[in-house]
């Protein structure tokens, strides 16, 4: 803090006689002084024989200097600095001149330096997701260090810290070291970055010569792009733009393991194996009547559908309806005489009125003859 206080002193006038001439030089006297204060106090002298005159300055602090204008005034400037409080004695200025022999005056003075508690502010604040320690207000002494600490919550992490507006990095500590004015610094907290959360998929079923087909969705809580991938694709199967497709033949009857994956650019991912079920193709006349339901895990608003398959020995009336988990029946599939073989059904996820029907538990239930049976379907979105 450079604050300039001008001190006039009244100059008193005394005379000293040297060899009968006489050499007039104001005197000043002792002074006091606030740290971090300028004080500039004129310096005069007289010589009646109109001699040169000027002064020096001895065995004084760093903080005292003297201009001499070379006129017989000068400048004492004193000018102490936060570290300087205390009491210097013996400071000597000199009025000498030029004549011959020359002629000289002194005066010896002490100068008080009063202590000075000078502080500042340091303004800490933090964004939403974590914290500074300490916050607010900082109050800090003159040349004294002092350290900040950041803390983010759970789920966050520190994205920047910026002293006086300039950033200095992800920092978790920062020190403002001999400090001498008054300063601000703010944390900034982001989210962790989290994976991809996979949409079920459920485990899948086709037959012998049909074409299984489905799509693999994801969604990332912090919106970064998604890369999809899969391991143990069966031969002849594919997965592009997000589609499986395959369509297995004789030789792939049994159950397959396939691995989807959901990546984001930070190469954190969610994954999800399922396991397909192929089986073999359709009998011309089935040895008995039979309820089989595939694809029993969908999603009706992905264009999804439940395959329910009736198998029949003989000719019979075959009544198949769907209910909801009250018991409800929601939709009539087949109330008519069948004739013998394997009769296929999709559901798409409607009810009789042609409304998607919510998500949970359904289940479908036959009537033919004397069989009854009733089989569970499960609808996700």
């Amino acid at each position: 803090m450079d604050k300039i206080k001008k001190q006039r002193l009244l100059m008193i006038l005394l005379t000293c006689l040297v060899f009968g001439t006489s050499l007039a030089f104001a005197k000043i006297g002792d002074i006091q002084v606030n740290e971090g204060v300028t004080l500039e106090v004129p310096l005069s002298a007289y010589d009646p024989d109109g001699d040169n005159l000027s002064f020096s300055l001895s065995n004084n602090p760093s903080f005292v200097s003297l201009i001499d204008n070379g006129d017989g005034t000068g400048l004492l400037i004193i000018s102490p600095d936060f570290d300087d409080a205390g009491t210097y004695t013996q400071v000597r200025i000199t009025v000498t001149d030029d004549g011959s022999p020359p002629l000289s005056d002194y005066e010896e003075i002490t100068i008080t330096v009063n202590d000075v508690s000078l502080t500042y502010t340091i303004t800490a604040t933090a964004g939403p997701g974590g914290s500074i320690a300490p916050s607010g207000a900082v109050t800090v002494n003159h040349g004294a260090n002092q350290t900040f600490t950041i803390i983010p919550d759970p789920g966050y992490h520190i994205a920047d810290v910026l002293v006086d507006g300039s950033s200095v990095g992800a920092v978790p500590t920062y020190t403002f070291t001999n400090v001498t004015a008054d300063h601000t610094i703010e944390a900034i907290f982001a989210l962790d970055n989290r994976p991809p959360v996979l949409e079920p998929i459920g485990d899948k079923s086709v037959r012998v010569g049909e074409t299984l087909t489905f799509t693999v969705n994801a969604t990332d809580p912090d919106e970064d792009p998604i890369t999809y991938s899969v391991e143990g694709l069966p031969g002849g199967a594919t997965f592009e733009n997000q589609t499986f497709t395959w369509t297995p033949e004789g030789s792939d009857v049994g159950e397959h393991q396939v691995t989807f994956t959901a990546s984001d650019d930070e190469e954190l991912s969610h994954s999800e194996t399922i396991i397909i079920i192929t089986i073999e193709g359709y009998k011309t006349k089935p040895d008995k009547t039979e309820l089989k339901c595939y694809n029993n895990v969908f999603n009706p608003t992905k264009g999804e559908k439940a395959l329910i398959v009736v198998e029949l020995p003989n000719q019979v009336h075959v009544k198949l309806g769907l209910y909801n988990a009250r018991g409800n029946r929601i939709k009539e599939l087949a109330d008519e005489e069948k004739e013998p073989g394997t009769h296929k059904y999709y559901w798409d996820g409607k009810n009789g009125s042609g409304e998607v029907v919510g998500s949970g538990l359904y289940f479908v239930h036959i009537q033919a003859g004397d069989y009854k049976k009733t089989k569970k379907i499960v609808v996700v979105k």
